[in-house]
């Protein structure tokens, strides 16, 4: 299965962490970002290869 944006969302969505994480990609990059309380996009992880951010999902985010 190819992963885009989309179902990187999703896999955030089931985890639980949906409310308070995005994925975004800008200039070429896809950007993990944690949204704090006040709004300020705080970015977990930068990385050309969309793998990397699931493999960073897959690990690290639990509710």
């Amino acid at each position: 299965m190819t992963d885009t944006i989309r179902t990187l969302n999703k896999l955030l969505k089931e985890k639980g962490v949906s409310d308070n994480t995005e994925i975004t990609r800008y200039k070429g990059k896809y950007h993990l970002l944690h949204i704090c309380k006040n709004g300020v996009p705080v970015p977990l992880i930068i990385s050309k290869d969309i793998t990397k951010i699931k493999d960073h999902i897959e690990i690290y985010c639990t509710a």
